[in-house]
């Protein structure tokens, strides 16, 4: 039954999986983990294997780890379950936005470009206003957070806009998901 549902490929895979003799409870593991164990940072790890992300400074990374940032930052590797990431991997989810129904869900519209985040933007953060034609990527978003636009704080503050930055990003998340 296995060769004649799967590819010859799948079908040898799936029977060489070694049949235990006694019954054990299934188990969830990372696989691209040494250790089995899923963690923010070994996504990040796996992510700068890929083409998409070998051009991401490092010393950006390094500096987000190093953070108390809340983890919702995994906005860079395309790790977070915005509706246009689901719907690349199951059809049928809508990928229109939760909060104005006129744009798809990607995480820069959702953080930066939806009317109504837009709006708590300019409300909460010194008058923010972000142009989203500077965001081109996800990654985009991490590097804003990690170096902010100037405001009026004195130089030894600066830090706090980037922590205001990454906690006004977990509210919208946060909000996003209670409606």
């Amino acid at each position: 039954m296995v060769i004649e549902l799967f590819s010859v490929e799948s079908a040898k895979a799936i029977l060489a999986i070694p049949i235990p003799y006694r019954l054990r409870q299934d188990q969830l593991i990372w696989v691209l983990d040494p250790k089995g164990i899923f963690l923010i940072k070994s996504v990040q790890n796996v992510s700068f294997k890929s083409p998409i992300s070998a051009n991401l400074q490092s010393s950006h990374w390094k500096k987000l780890w190093r953070s108390k940032l809340p983890k919702r930052l995994r906005i860079g590797v395309g790790a977070l379950p915005t509706k246009v990431n689901l719907n690349r991997r199951f059809d049928h989810i809508d990928p229109t936005c939760i909060f104005c129904n006129n744009a798809e869900e990607s995480p820069i519209h959702l953080f930066f470009g939806c009317p109504f985040t837009k709006a708590l933007w300019a409300s909460a953060c010194w008058g923010l206003c972000i142009k989203t034609s500077s965001l081109v990527t996800d990654e985009d978003i991490i590097k804003l957070i990690l170096i902010p636009p100037n405001s009026p704080l004195p130089s030894h503050d600066q830090w706090t806009i980037s922590l205001n930055m990454a906690l006004i990003i977990d509210e919208i998340w946060r909000t996003r998901n209670l409606v």
